[in-house]
């Protein structure tokens, strides 16, 4: 049933379809955000959301769920039914919320952290943009009201057209859309023809950046490999852009949906590497081995095209600190379709977290820790500590395969080498050589899927893992102190993984410790057996 009032069905249509936004919005967009007057963010309880809100609220200690009540990522909703449904009631009450968090934050001169954070600029231009149009031009609003709407969209644009406020990692694709898709809509506000050449401009060389020579994403991340290329497919796709040539195009695209393989075990299980939650997507059964140098990533895999296919992703390098972890040389591996070893997941950006401290940090990844401490990473990570592949031998087989990593750490003071030898669908060594100029404690660090038993030592001193298909004996190496941890808090935080946001469960994972060495060597042997094989 048409209810608008003031806008007619022509304008209304209109009005949606000339951004990649406005097209986006069928009908249920944002149902599981807007909830009757209350927002439920993150798998988050309902929030109501009264006039007058309190923009900087943190009911639910969640840095994520500001930045979404901050960026109006929850007006989809009410945005849809006034696209779908011509509910005009729907878009007025999008612009009270505006007006009170323009009353706020612009009138009353209130700080936050979401005020003019990048990507929160970005993704509120996104709504604001209709709804400004809708201010001037729906003939319900004040001249008062009109001219704080001006200011509004105008310091937006000057956050998102400023050169000195780009930002160099994925969200510069975020700050780019918003600037062409608030120039779409008012275009009175900038130069279009000069900021549509920048924007083409960033766009280009932001795709060379995140996507590289070999089409896998240089930020460190499983889950951001498979996002941003949403984000350029849709640039293609958006009327906002019509005419703006590019340097990639839809081939160039499926190439790098088509590499998200190489970060998927053969049952269909994303690797965890950097900032990624868990998913699970059938993809192409990855065959054969392969090094991405560039991405910082190695592939072995074997050459059975069933789930059950060997399959061991490696860090082997890091091209930036966006997303990432200290997880250098880090590994996942599975086999007879079981994700074996794995990451550790995001968790959530809330960085002062104590799981997301853990989560980032080294002793929750697959890799040696030095003096319980990290590696050079994302808050102290100089442009010095980017490196390509650290790869300095490989070998590919049909049965088995060699990889060799080394790198010379000045943060902390260590040279590491590691050497992994498979055996596909039996085995995997990991053999770590750490030296130093002075002395130090050392540990090296496995973390099993969740789904693993700890079935305790045998008479030979091995560790005894289980799932109900899969039995896992762990050869310590000698010399060692046995670290087992399940939900550890203390003495530290360990044997935990997050699988989503702001979500984390024990699982069991085991070390081994040596003391006062300038020099030492693990030589871990871990060997599968299937049970219907006993």
């Amino acid at each position: 049933m048409f209810r608008a009032k003031y806008y007619s069905v022509e304008q209304i249509n209109l009005l949606f379809s000339l951004t990649w936004f406005g097209k986006s919005l069928i009908p249920g967009s944002g149902a599981n955000l807007w909830r009757q007057g209350s927002v439920s963010i993150l798998n988050q309880p309902p929030y109501k959301l009264d006039i007058p809100v309190n923009w900087l609220d943190d009911p639910f200690d969640h840095r994520s769920w500001r930045w979404v009540l901050n960026s109006f990522q929850w007006m989809d909703k009410l945005l849809s039914d006034f696209k779908n449904n011509k509910d005009e009631a729907a878009i007025q009450k999008c612009v009270n919320y505006f007006f009170d968090w323009a009353d706020f934050y612009i009138t009353k001169g209130q700080s936050g952290e979401f005020l003019w954070k990048d990507d929160a600029v970005s993704f509120r231009t996104l709504r604001l943009s209709i709804i400004a149009t809708y201010i001037f031009n729906s003939g319900c609003f004040a001249e008062e009201k009109k001219e704080l709407t001006r200011e509004v969209v105008y310091k937006h644009y000057l956050e998102l057209s400023d050169p000195k406020k780009f930002k160099s990692n994925n969200h510069g694709i975020f700050q780019m859309r918003a600037l062409i898709c608030l120039l779409a809509l008012h275009p009175s506000v900038g130069n279009v023809e000069k900021d549509k050449a920048y924007a083409a401009k960033r766009i280009n060389w932001l795709w060379e950046k995140q996507y590289g020579t070999q089409n896998m994403h240089l930020e460190n991340s499983t889950g951001y490999h498979q996002y941003i290329v949403k984000e350029f497919e849709e640039i293609l796709d958006s009327p906002e852009f019509s005419g703006i040539r590019f340097n990639f195009d839809k081939d160039k695209i499926q190439e790098v949906k088509g590499n998200t393989r190489f970060l998927f075990h053969p049952n269909g299980t994303s690797t965890l590497f950097g900032d990624s939650n868990f998913v699970r997507h059938e993809h192409e059964v990855v065959m054969g081995d392969y090094v991405f140098n560039e991405a910082g990533y190695a592939i072995l895999a074997g050459n059975e095209p069933t789930k059950k296919n060997s399959y061991l992703a490696v860090r082997t390098g890091f091209p930036s600190n966006a997303h990432r972890h200290s997880d250098d040389f880090s590994l996942e591996w599975s086999e007879k379709g079981q994700v074996i070893l794995q990451d550790s997941g995001r968790y959530s950006y809330d960085y002062n977290n104590p799981y997301r401290i853990f989560v980032s940090s080294a002793r929750a990844h697959n890799t040696v820790s030095v003096d319980g401490g990290n590696f050079p990473w994302w808050g102290d990570f100089d442009k010095t500590d980017y490196y390509a592949g650290a790869v300095t031998f490989f070998r590919s087989g049909k049965l088995s395969g060699k990889l060799v990593l080394e790198k010379k750490f000045s943060k902390p003071d260590v040279n590491f080498n590691r050497s992994l030898e498979i055996k596909r669908g039996k085995s995997l060594r990991v053999i770590d050589t750490l030296r130093s100029s002075s002395i130090h404690f050392y540990e090296q660090w496995f973390h099993l899927a969740e789904n693993f038993a700890y079935k305790g030592e045998d008479v030979a001193g091995h560790l005894i893992f289980e799932t109900d298909s899969l039995i896992l004996y762990v050869f310590p190496p000698e010399n060692s102190e046995i670290l087992v941890s399940k939900g550890q808090e203390q003495p530290f935080i360990q044997g935990w993984v997050s699988y989503q946001e702001k979500h984390i469960i024990p699982r069991w994972s085991f070390g081994f410790r040596k003391n006062e060495l300038k020099k030492c060597t693990f030589d871990t042997m871990l060997e599968i057996c299937e049970k219907e094989m006993l």
